[in-house]
């Protein structure tokens, strides 16, 4: 049945090796199928592949979480920049606003001091204008009284 290979003819030859070749591939084939159908592992290996894409699923979501997370913080450190730089600027408003009560109060102590003073000088003044008042009246009675006794004197 079998005849030498090396005996055959150049046709024969080539439909041996085509048709070995052919053989072999659907046996690979064969092979292939029935050791991914009845093969123990093949289960194993798909629940494993179905673990790794549940873990880089949850992979994926929490580097989603940690991107929004890293976004929202450095929304939250420019409005903390902003917040300080406000800040700033209203504790220098408070200390301007400080230095001008300061001064103001100077001001108006100046003032009243000045104010107190020519009070109490316009007081001595008015005081002063009051006894001399006073004392032109009493020396204007004294006259008047002197005239009268003179003129009572005359009359009797």
């Amino acid at each position: 049945m079998f005849k030498t290979f090396a005996k055959l003819g150049l046709g024969a030859k080539i439909a041996s090796v085509a048709t070995a070749a052919v053989l072999v591939g659907f046996a690979g084939v064969g092979v292939k199928t029935f050791a991914d159908t009845y093969w123990a592992g093949h289960n194993d290996v798909t629940a494993i592949n179905q673990d790794l894409d549940k873990l880089d699923q949850m992979i994926t979501t929490k580097e989603d979480k940690l991107k929004q997370t890293e976004s929202d913080l450095k929304d939250a450190k420019s409005q903390l920049a902003s917040v300080q730089s406000a800040l700033t600027t209203a504790q220098s408003d408070l200390t301007n606003a400080k230095n001008q009560v300061s001064q103001l109060q100077d001001s108006y102590n100046q003032l009243k001091q000045q104010k107190d003073s020519e009070e109490a000088n316009l007081q001595a003044q008015i005081q002063q204008k009051i006894t001399e008042t006073q004392q032109a009246i009493a020396d204007g009675n004294a006259k008047v009284a002197d005239k009268q006794k003179e003129v009572d004197a005359k009359q009797q």
